[in-house]
């Protein structure tokens, strides 16, 4: 998409499950992201908060653990989802610059688990805030993606 765009980085973001990918994405391909944006999710294989909730990763991480149940999501593509989540993990820094927000549900967990493998991360905590950031607090989110992705090298 980017070289169809003529682009050669594009800023990146997920919330809840689409943190996950935006994450890995980035560990992976750090080249094509220019800046990394992670709302209200925890990321599996990534190390727990202190006080965290709960004693390991979320139940849909689980689902890639099944045997033959990712691949039936993506007929044809197996081979690239499984590698996908299964295959990059957590190996290595996270060395895009990164923005980890939290809202009442989730909190600052995110935050705690990339604290120790990222090398620019900024973490908020919108308060008053459900888990949908962009439905329930948009002007606060705006407040905060604004300056992030406006700051450092755009290219």
């Amino acid at each position: 998409l980017l070289a169809a765009l003529g682009e050669r980085r594009a800023a990146v973001a997920g919330i809840d499950a689409g943190a996950p990918p935006a994450f890995l994405l980035a560990m992976r391909r750090p080249d094509l992201v220019r800046r990394l944006v992670l709302m209200e999710s925890s990321l599996g294989g990534a190390p727990r908060a202190e006080g965290g909730p709960g004693g390991g990763p979320p139940w849909w991480f689980g689902f890639h653990a099944v045997p033959g149940l990712a691949e039936t999501v993506l007929a044809g593509h197996e081979a690239e989802y499984v590698d996908w989540f299964l295959g990059t993990g957590t190996r290595g820094r996270l060395t895009v610059p990164t923005l980890a927000i939290g809202a009442e549900p989730v909190g600052a967990l995110l935050e705690h688990q990339l604290r120790p493998i990222a090398d620019d991360l900024a973490g908020h905590l919108i308060e008053d805030c459900g888990h949908i950031v962009p439905l329930d607090r948009p002007h606060a989110l705006l407040s905060l993606l604004r300056p992030f992705l406006r700051s450092g090298p755009q290219a």
